[in-house]
């Protein structure tokens, strides 16, 4: 009786937690889609960021989620003593850019594409540096060549 026990309490807890190698973990792709701020007339009161309902229905159509978003924001200087442009003290930052990330399941195409375009990005990184080091040989073997010409 006992052992029948455990191995029900094994078998519970064993699927309670996924066990077993049935359950694969979820593999994810992120895309960042930045939208800038656009201002009217240079009144930065009166500003939106543009990312059209097209736009979010292509990102929904493709599979895309939001998952999150956050402002990116800089340092402005005060007009302190302008009363045409500021009452009183005000916020020293200002909002230039809105990021959402956006995320959606790897599907096997996905995947390949994305370490195809990784081999390709690696290969064209590895063309310009073997192009920067053959354009600094050539320019030492000059050199060389000047300096030994000036030793003569």
């Amino acid at each position: 009786m006992k052992q029948a026990f455990a191995f029900v309490c094994a078998a519970l807890l064993l699927t309670a937690c996924g066990g077993g190698g049935s359950s694969k973990i979820q593999e994810w792709e992120y895309k960042t889609v930045m939208a800038d701020l656009s201002y009217h007339g240079g009144d930065w009161g009166n500003s939106d960021f543009m990312l059209s309902d097209d736009t979010l229905a292509v990102l929904g159509e493709e599979g895309w989620e939001l998952v999150t978003s956050y402002e990116m924001v800089h340092t402005v200087f005060p007009n302190f003593g302008a009363s045409a442009y500021v009452t009183g003290i005000r916020t020293n930052t200002r909002t230039f850019q809105v990021r959402f990330i956006f995320k959606r399941p790897l599907t096997a195409e996905n995947k390949k594409k994305r370490e195809q375009e990784a081999a390709a990005k690696a290969a064209k990184a590895d063309s310009l540096k073997a192009a920067a080091e053959q354009a600094a040989i050539q320019d030492s073997i000059k050199a060389a060549e000047k300096a030994a010409g000036k030793v003569k």
